[in-house]
C-alpha cells in the first residue's frame, strides 16, 4: 500500500500533464485536479481554474487511465454544470460567448431532451447576465423575441437580443433560456392603451399607428380562447385602438361617417364594414381587412354581428333629414336616394317588433321618388275618395314601396286616409305660414283638407293633436280659440262689442260638398271643437230682482206639466223610444229621473224678465235682452233636481206662446227627459202639450199615434187645483187651525160655501203665499193667496177655510188634538184649552154668518168625543163647553142689540139645529173614518187617475149644480122678457137666442155637476157635447134639435154674435127671426124643467 502512494506522488511530480494552455506541468502540489476534454474551448479556463483553485489537465488518450488514477475526471455536461457555468462571471464576455456556443452546439444540442446536468446548466444560465447590450449585461429572459410582430411594433431596439443572437442557430437555445417570445394579456392591454393615447394626441405618424393597430388587432383575434381573462377583455374591448373603416366619398357627401377619416375605434359596439350602407353615420365600422372568424371572440369583444336597430334608426334620421332638406331647397342631386333608402327599409322591415322603431315616427322616413321625404303617418296605401293626396303634405304610397307597407304602418302609415292625417296637414301648413295670411293657393289646399277631414269617419288617433282652422282673416288659428257663428242674432248684438275670432265658413272657402257647418264641427273631439257662439254667449237672468206675478196661467201650466196624464204620456214616449213599450217592462232609470223632475217643476209668471249677456264668462256692459221664458236648475228639498220656468208675457195675451219659446214648456220637458226623444217623438210631444185643457185625452192621442200602451200604477193623490174632493174623504180633513208650512202648500183643501151650508163642498188648492197679517191679530185673521184652479184663479182664502188631510197610515190620525197643533195641547190644563176655544169663537162672532158657521163647525168636529178615541172624557169637556159658549156668545150678541130688553129665559139659540146637525155629522165622520181608512190610505199611497175610467169615483156637487141652475133660470127670464114685447122692426132676436142658448148650456152643466163635478165640461159651449154625459136620451134629442134648428152646432155657435160667422153681407141680427127665438124659448124651458127634476 505504501509503495502505491509513493508511486502516485512520484508521477504527480513529473511534468507530464498538459494544461489548457498547452504547457506541460506537474500536479505535485495541486490538491484539486480536473481532467477535461480537449474539445472544450480553452478560452477563459485559466480564469475559471484560478477562481475555483482547480488545476485543469487536458485528457490524453495515451495515459488516460493513469490520469484517472491520479485525479478526478469530469464529464463535459457535469463540468459545465458544476464548474464552468457557475463561474462565468470570472471570464471575459468573449470567452463566455465561446463557451455558450460550445454548450449550444455540444452540451445542450437538443433542448427537448435534457439530463439532470443540462437542466442545471439551463437554470444557471437563466440566472446569469449572459447577454451584453451596450455596456450592460442582462439575462436572456430580459429580452424579447424579434420574431413576434407585437414586440416589433411595441418595443425599442435595446429590448431585443443583439443581432448575432437573432440567427436561427441561436433561436431554440436562446428561447430555452427564457427569451420572451409572446406578449402577456397585460402587455397587449397596455399596448392597446398606448395606441389609443397616441392616436388621441396625434403623436405618431398615422401610418405607423395603423400598422401597430393592425398587428395588435390581428393578434387579439388570433389569440387562443383562454389567453385573455374576462376582466382584461372587458377593458380591452372599450379601448379605441382599432383602425376604422374608411367610408367612401359619396356617402360622406351625404352625411359624415361616424368616425372621422383615419380615426380609431374600439371593438365594443362596432360592426363589420359590410353594413356600411345602413349605418355609416351612426356606427363604428371595422376596417375591411379585419376578419373575425370566431363568433365567441366577436361576442367577447362586443363586435356586433349586424348593427343595432337603434343605430340604424339614428343613421336613418341623419340621411333622411338631408334628403328632406334637399327636396325643400329643390337642390339638384345626382346621387341615387332610392338606393340608400331602400337598403334601410330592407333592414328595418325585418325588425318590426323592435320598440326602437317608434323613434322614426317623427322622421321624414318615406321617400316619394322625385317629390319629397315625408313622415310615415302622412302616407296611405289606398283611398275610396278622389283627390285625396294633398301635396306636399299627404301622399299615396308609390307602388314601388308597397312591399314595405308593414314597416310604414308600424310607423303610422294608414291603409286609408284618416282624420289625424288631415289635422297634421293643417298643422304643417300652419307651421309653414305661421301668422301670415294664406295665399289663394294654400287656402285651396286648406279647403281640400277640411273637406277630406269631414268626409272621413272616426276620431283622431292622437288626442294630443291640435287642429288649425282658417279664420275670417284667412289665417290659421288653433280651433279651440275660434268661434263658429251659429247664431246671427248674437253675432249682430256682439258686433263691435266683443272681439270674436270666427271660423271661416265653408261657403267662404268654396267648399260645396259640405253644408252644415255646425254639425260637421260637432263631430270633432271636444278638445278640437271650436266654440259655438250660441254656447259661449250666455244670457243670465237675475231672478231675485224680478217681480213675481200671482198668475192662474202659471199655476195651470204647472199643474198640467205635473199631471199624471202628461207624465204618463211622456213616459210612454220614452219607452217607445227605448224599445220598452210592451206591458210589464221594468221601469228604467231614465223613467225614474224624468218622472221625478217633471213632478217637481215650478212655473212662475214674472214682470221684467231681462237677461244680461256674457261672452265666455265676461259680462258685456250695456246689453240687455228681453226674454219671454227662462229656465233655471233647482234642487228640491227631497234631494231631487228639477227646473224652474219663469215667463213674462210682456203684454201678450196668447198663453200658448210659452210652449215653443226658447226655454219654454217644450224645452222644459226636453230637459226633464234628458233630450232622449227623437224628432218624430218630439212632434208627438208637441201635440201632447196642446192638451192643457183636456189632459184626459192624451192617452187617446197616443193610441192614435200607435204609441204602445202601458199599465201605469197611479202615483198622484192630489189632483190639480180646482178639482172637487170626493165626499168619502171629508172625514179625513183635519179641523185644527194651524199655520201651513211650505212643504204643505200643495196638499190643501178649501171649503166652498153655498146657500145651503149642508151642500158645502171642498176643492183641492195650492197655497201660493201667506199674506202678512197685522201684529197682535188672532190666528184666524191669517190669509193665504191660493190657486183655486182654472175657473177661480188666484184668490185670497182665510186660514179657517183651508184644511189639511190626515197623513196615511198614521197611528194617531183619528185624534185631531195631537196632529197639527203647535204644542201637545192635550197635555195642557183643561182651563187653558177652554180659554183658547173662547178666544177663537169670540173672534168668530165678529165675522159674517157663513164664516162664523165654518169656525163653529170646525171646533165642534175637532173636539167631538167620537173623533178622539181614548180621549173621550177630555174631548167631551171641551165639546160641551163649546156648545155652552155658543149660546153665551149669542146671548151677549142679542143683549147688545136689544138695548137692555133681552131676556135669557125666553132665548132660543138659532145655532141649536146647526150644532145638533154637526154633532150627528161628527158621529158619522168618526164611523166613516174607520170604515174608509184602508181605502183612504190606498188612495193616498197609490192614488188614482181622475182622467181614467178605471176605478174612477164620481164627485157629485149639488150645491154647485143649484148655483148653475139659478143662473140658467135668470138668463131664461131675461130672454123671455125681451121676447114678450118686441118693438116693431126689432133686430135683436139673435141676442135672445144667445141668452136662451146660455140658459140651456148652464142648465145642462148644472145636470153634469149634480152627477160629477170633476167631469163637467166647463169650457165647452157645444150643447150636444155637454149633454153626452147625461144618460137620458130624450133630453139629448131636444138639445140636438135646438142646435140644428138654429144652425149653431159646434163652432157655428159664434153665428149668434159675430158678423164674420154668418153669410157675407149679413149680420147675426139679420139671420135669426122671431120664430127662431120662440122655438129657442120653448126648448130652453123644457131643458131647465128637466134639469130641475134631474138634480
Amino acid at each position: 500500500m505504501l509503495m502505491i502512494v509513493e508511486f502516485e506522488n512520484m508521477i504527480r511530480s513529473l511534468p507530464l500533464f498538459e494544461s489548457v494552455n498547452g504547457e506541460l506541468i506537474s500536479i505535485e502540489n495541486d490538491k484539486k485536479v480536473g481532467i477535461i476534454s480537449s474539445r472544450i474551448p480553452p478560452d477563459g479556463m485559466k480564469e475559471i481554474a484560478e477562481a475555483t483553485n482547480t488545476t485543469f489537465a487536458m485528457c490524453n488518450t495515451k495515459y488516460s487511465n493513469l490520469l484517472k488514477l491520479l485525479s478526478s475526471s469530469y464529464e463535459i455536461d457535469r463540468l459545465y454544470a458544476e464548474i464552468i457555468v457557475p463561474n462565468f462571471q470570472a471570464i471575459s464576455y468573449a470567452h463566455r460567448l465561446k463557451h455558450l456556443e460550445y454548450i449550444r452546439d455540444h452540451v445542450c444540442r437538443d433542448v427537448t431532451e435534457s439530463s439532470g446536468y443540462t437542466e442545471q446548466i439551463f437554470r444557471n444560465l437563466m440566472d446569469i447576465q449572459l447577454i451584453r447590450m451596450g455596456n450592460q449585461d442582462r439575462r436572456v429572459n430580459e429580452f424579447y423575441s424579434h420574431r413576434n410582430n407585437i414586440f416589433v411594433e411595441m418595443l425599442t431596439e435595446d429590448e431585443f437580443l443583439p443581432k448575432h443572437f437573432r440567427t436561427n442557430v441561436w433561436k431554440r437555445f436562446i428561447e430555452a433560456l427564457g427569451l420572451i417570445t409572446h406578449p402577456t394579456q397585460q402587455q397587449v392591454l397596455e399596448f392597446a392603451k398606448c395606441i389609443a393615447h397616441e392616436s388621441a394626441n396625434a403623436r405618431m405618424n398615422i401610418n405607423d399607428l395603423q400598422k401597430k393597430s393592425s398587428v395588435l388587432t390581428s393578434f387579439i383575434l388570433a389569440a387562443e380562447d383562454n389567453f385573455f381573462s374576462e376582466n382584461v377583455l372587458q377593458e380591452l374591448k372599450n379601448i379605441k385602438f382599432v383602425i376604422s373603416h374608411a367610408v367612401d366619398v359619396d356617402k360622406r357627401a351625404i352625411y359624415n361617417s361616424f368616425i372621422k377619416p383615419n380615426g380609431f375605434i374600439c371593438f365594443n359596439g362596432s360592426t363589420t364594414h359590410t353594413w356600411e350602407d345602413i349605418c355609416w353615420s351612426s356606427t363604428p365600422l371595422l376596417y375591411s381587412a379585419l376578419t373575425i372568424r370566431s363568433d365567441k371572440r366577436r361576442q367577447e369583444l362586443g363586435v356586433l354581428k349586424y348593427p343595432s336597430v337603434e343605430r340604424v334608426i339614428v343613421h336613418s334620421h341623419n340621411v333622411t333629414e338631408v334628403f328632406h332638406k334637399d327636396f325643400i331647397r329643390k337642390t339638384t342631386q345626382t346621387r341615387d336616394n332610392v338606393k340608400y333608402i331602400t337598403k334601410l327599409y330592407d333592414f328595418l322591415k325585418d325588425h318590426l317588433d323592435s320598440p326602437e322603431l317608434n323613434r322614426l315616427r317623427n322622421s321624414y322616413f318615406v321617400l316619394i321618388p322625385n317629390e319629397a321625404m315625408i313622415k310615415a303617418d302622412m302616407v296611405f296605401e289606398s283611398s275610396s275618395f278622389k283627390n285625396t293626396e294633398i301635396k306636399p303634405y299627404l301622399y299615396k304610397l308609390p307602388k314601388s314601396l308597397r312591399k314595405y307597407i308593414d314597416l310604414f304602418e308600424t310607423l303610422g302609415a294608414m291603409n286609408q286616409p284618416c282624420r289625424s292625417q288631415c289635422i297634421k296637414v293643417l298643422e304643417s301648413i300652419k307651421n309653414d305660414f305661421n301668422d301670415q295670411t294664406l295665399p289663394p293657393r294654400l287656402l285651396k289646399k286648406v279647403a281640400q283638407t277640411i273637406t277630406l277631414l269631414f268626409k272621413l269617419d272616426g276620431s283622431p288617433r292622437d288626442n294630443e293633436l291640435k287642429l288649425f282652422l282658417p279664420n275670417k282673416e284667412m289665417k290659421l288659428r288653433e280651433s279651440s280659440s275660434l268661434t263658429v257663428c251659429d247664431n246671427k242674432t248674437y253675432a249682430d248684438i256682439l258686433k263691435g262689442v266683443a272681439d270674436i275670432d270666427y271660423v271661416l265658413g265653408f261657403k267662404e272657402m268654396e267648399i260645396m260638398e259640405l253644408t252644415d257647418t255646425d254639425a260637421m264641427f260637432r263631430t270633432l273631439p271636444d278638445s278640437m271643437q271650436p266654440s259655438f257662439l250660441s254656447e259661449v254667449v250666455v244670457e243670465s237672468v237675475f231672478i231675485d230682482s224680478i217681480e213675481t206675478v200671482h198668475s192662474p196661467v202659471s199655476c195651470d201650466w204647472q199643474c198640467f206639466v205635473r199631471s199624471e196624464s202628461l207624465i204618463n204620456g211622456i213616459i210612454r214616449l220614452i219607452r217607445d223610444q227605448c224599445g220598452l213599450g210592451h206591458k210589464g217592462q221594468p221601469t228604467t232609470d231614465l223613467e225614474y229621473r224624468s218622472r221625478n223632475k217633471l213632478r217637481n217643476i215650478r212655473i212662475k209668471e214674472v214682470n221684467g224678465l231681462v237677461a244680461t249677456v256674457s261672452y265666455k264668462g265676461s259680462v258685456l256692459d250695456g246689453i240687455r235682452l228681453q226674454r219671454t221664458c227662462y229656465l233655471k236648475d233647482i234642487n228640491c228639498a227631497n234631494g231631487i233636481s228639477s227646473f224652474e220656468l219663469y215667463f213674462d208675457f210682456q203684454g201678450a195675451s196668447d198663453e200658448t206662446m210659452i210652449l215653443s219659446e226658447e226655454d219654454g214648456i217644450f224645452d222644459l220637458v226636453q230637459k226633464c227627459t234628458e233630450h232622449t226623444l227623437d224628432k218624430d217623438r218630439c212632434i208627438i210631444l208637441g201635440a201632447l202639450l196642446n192638451y192643457r185643457k183636456t189632459p184626459e185625452k192624451i192617452p187617446e192621442l197616443l193610441d192614435r199615434r200607435r204609441v204602445a200602451q202601458i199599465d201605469f200604477k197611479p202615483s198622484s193623490v192630489f189632483p190639480k187645483p180646482g178639482t172637487y174632493v170626493n165626499r168619502e174623504f171629508y172625514p179625513f180633513l183635519l179641523q185644527e187651525i194651524v199655520p201651513f208650512k211650505a212643504h204643505e202648500f200643495e196638499f190643501v183643501a178649501m171649503e166652498v160655501e153655498y146657500e145651503d151650508d149642508e151642500n158645502n163642498a171642498f176643492i183641492y188648492v195650492h197655497i201660493i203665499s201667506q199674506i202678512p197679517k197685522f201684529a197682535g191679530s188672532s190666528i184666524i185673521a191669517l190669509r193665504y193667496t191660493v190657486n183655486a184652479g182654472e175657473t177661480r184663479g188666484f184668490i185670497e182664502a182665510p186660514i179657517f177655510k183651508l184644511y189639511r188631510f190626515v197623513s196615511p197610515n198614521s197611528q194617531n190620525t183619528n185624534r185631531e188634538v195631537e196632529l197639527y197643533d203647535l204644542q201637545h195641547i192635550i197635555t195642557l190644563p183643561l182651563d187653558e184649552n177652554r180659554q183658547r176655544v173662547r178666544e177663537l169663537l169670540t173672534a168668530a162672532f165678529q165675522m159674517i154668518e157663513t164664516e162664523r158657521k165654518i169656525l163653529i163647525k170646525r171646533q165642534l168636529l175637532r173636539w167631538h168625543p167620537d173623533r178622539n178615541p181614548g180621549l173621550e172624557d177630555y174631548a167631551k169637556e171641551i165639546f160641551d163647553f163649546i156648545k155652552k159658549l155658543i149660546v153665551e156668545l149669542e146671548e151677549n150678541e142679542h143683549a147688545m142689540r136689544s138695548s137692555g130688553t133681552f131676556s135669557s129665559s125666553t132665548f132660543r139659540s138659532r145655532y141649536y139645529n146647526f150644532s145638533t146637525r154637526i154633532e150627528c155629522k161628527g158621529r158619522v165622520f168618526a164611523q166613516e173614518f174607520h170604515e174608509r181608512k184602508r181605502h183612504y190610505n190606498a188612495y193616498f199611497t197609490s192614488g188614482y187617475n181622475t182622467s181614467s175610467s178605471n176605478e174612477y169615483v164620481p164627485v157629485p156637487n149639488i150645491g154647485e149644480a143649484k148655483r148653475w141652475l139659478r143662473q140658467a133660470k135668470t138668463d131664461f127670464h131675461v130672454a123671455s122678457g125681451m121676447l114678450a114685447n118686441p118693438e116693431e122692426g126689432f133686430k135683436g132676436f139673435n141676442w135672445i137666442c144667445y141668452q136662451l142658448h146660455q140658459a140651456c148650456e148652464k142648465a145642462l152643466k148644472a145636470a153634469r155637476f149634480s152627477r160629477d163635478a170633476n167631469r163637467c165640461p166647463r169650457w165647452s159651449h157645444n150643447l150636444c157635447s155637454i149633454a153626452d154625459g147625461i144618460e137620458i136620451d130624450d133630453i139629448k134629442e131636444k138639445v140636438r134639435l135646438f142646435e140644428s134648428r138654429l144652425n149653431i152646432s159646434d163652432r157655428q155657435y159664434f153665428r149668434l154674435r159675430y158678423p164674420d160667422a154668418v153669410e157675407m153681407n149679413k149680420l147675426p141680427s139679420d139671420v135669426f127671426s122671431l120664430d127662431d127665438a120662440a122655438f129657442a124659448k120653448e126648448t130652453a124651458h123644457e131643458i131647465i124643467a128637466f134639469v130641475e127634476d134631474y138634480i
